[in-house]
């Protein structure tokens, strides 16, 4: 590649020539406008009093969702009194955490009944055959 066409490319772009194929399409140059998102600057930020930090509420919406009943019970527990604090982010976060444990919690038992009346046919059907 010639050195003068090199220098000529402003920096941050890629050079679209058949001879640089070799570099990987997915690497970003340019760091000058690079948009980064401080996570530990935003955990900071919360203020614990108003709003619950974001690992409770990552960690709360996955018992809700992956521990079937005791999960959603426990999400219903904490979303109530997560209502009752003053906190408007407490409110607005117990809120979504009510709903969310309460729809899986129906999702929950609509699915035992299924499954407790297919294994009722199954047997229903194994006493009648022998």
């Amino acid at each position: 590649m010639d050195d003068n066409k090199q220098n000529a490319e402003p920096a941050g772009t890629a050079v679209s020539t058949a001879e640089d194929n070799s570099q990987n399409y997915y690497e970003n140059k340019n760091y000058d406008n690079y948009d980064t998102f401080d996570y530990m600057e935003e955990a900071k930020r919360i203020n614990t009093r108003e709003e619950p930090s974001t690992a409770a509420k990552v960690a709360l919406i996955l018992i809700a969702v992956y521990f079937n009943v005791i999960g959603a019970i426990i999400g219903i527990i904490v979303g109530a009194v997560y209502m009752g604090k003053e906190g408007a982010g407490y409110k607005s976060y117990g809120r979504m955490l009510l709903i969310v444990s309460i729809v899986f919690l129906v999702i929950d038992i609509l699915m035992f009944i299924v499954l407790a009346s297919a294994v009722y046919n199954v047997f229903s059907m194994l006493y009648y055959y022998y």
